[in-house]
């Protein structure tokens, strides 16, 4: 995160960010469908894309 932002502006960016990114979920879920992934691959995917970037942010802030 940007230091020069005021840490109330961080917590609203994160926030947006936030609420796109599960605004979105169901778009890409149905296109996941559509192309045969089985619910459980869509899932299997969608929380290890999720540990990636937890893995690359956590790595980051050290």
């Amino acid at each position: 995160m940007p230091s020069n932002l005021s840490k109330t502006a961080q917590g609203a960016l994160l926030v947006f960010i936030s609420a796109f990114m599960y605004a979105t979920l169901p778009i890409f879920t149905k296109l996941a469908y559509r192309y045969g992934l089985s619910p459980s691959v869509a899932i299997f995917y969608r929380y290890f894309l999720a540990f990636i970037i937890l893995s690359v942010y956590l790595g980051l802030k050290k």
